[in-house]
C-alpha cells in the first residue's frame, strides 16, 4: 500500500489498532492497568493524554481536573506529582495511581507504539501559549527514555546505540531522525 506521495507502508501497517486512553472500555482510562490490557489485547498503538503537574512532571490525565477520574478534586496543574500519585485513578477493588509519562513509557516500551496527546488547550487555566512547558517536559522525558533504552541495548550487546542525527530532536523526522 502507498500513500498519495508514493511512500510505501509495511504490509502489516493496516489496520492500525489504537487503544484510546488504553483499554478504556474495560479498565480505568489512562492508567497502567488500561495500557497493560490494551497491549494484551493486541493494540499496536496506545494513545494517552499528558498534562503538567505543579512541580513540572508530565503526568497522564485527560481532564484538566482530577475530579472525574479519581476520588480527589482539583486542577492537575495545581497538584504535585506526589499528590497526583497518591490519588486512586482505578476502582475501589483495584486501586491504581495517576501515572507519570515515565511510568507509561516503561510500561509499553517494546510492546506498542505511543500516541501522546499533549494537553495545552486555550481557555483552560494552565494554558501557556508562548513557552508551552508541557511540550518541553514531554520532549525531555522522551529524550531521557530514548537515551536509557539505547544505552541498555548497547550494554546488553543488542547492537550499537542509534545516534540522533545532528540537529534532530526526538519526534522530529520520525525514524529517519536516527542513523
Amino acid at each position: 500500500m502507498t500513500d498519495p506521495t508514493g511512500h510505501a507502508f509495511p504490509s502489516d501497517a493496516f489496520p492500525a489498532i489504537v487503544a484510546h486512553r488504553g483499554a478504556s472500555s474495560s479498565r480505568p482510562e489512562n492508567t497502567i492497568p488500561s495500557f497493560e490490557e490494551a497491549v494484551r489485547l493486541g493494540a499496536g498503538i496506545v494513545e494517552f493524554d499528558v498534562r503538567l503537574s505543579r512541580d513540572g512532571v508530565a503526568v497522564v490525565m485527560h481532564d484538566p481536573t482530577v475530579d472525574r477520574t479519581t476520588e480527589g478534586t482539583g486542577a492537575v496543574h495545581e497538584l504535585t506529582a506526589s499528590e497526583l500519585s497518591s490519588l486512586n485513578a482505578g476502582t475501589e477493588t483495584e486501586p491504581t495511581p495517576v501515572p507519570t509519562l515515565a511510568e507509561v513509557l516503561a510500561c509499553v516500551s517494546g510492546r506498542a507504539a505511543i500516541a501522546v496527546e499533549i494537553k495545552n488547550i486555550p481557555g483552560e487555566p494552565a494554558f501557556e501559549a508562548v513557552r508551552e512547558p508541557i511540550v518541553e517536559a514531554v520532549h525531555a522525558e522522551l529524550e531521557r527514555f530514548e537515551g536509557a533504552v539505547l544505552e541498555l541495548r548497547q550494554r546488553l550487546g543488542q547492537g550499537p546505540a542509534r545516534q540522533a542525527r545532528p540537529g534532530n530532536r526526538l519526534g522530529e523526522g520520525g525514524l529517519g531522525a536516527f542513523e
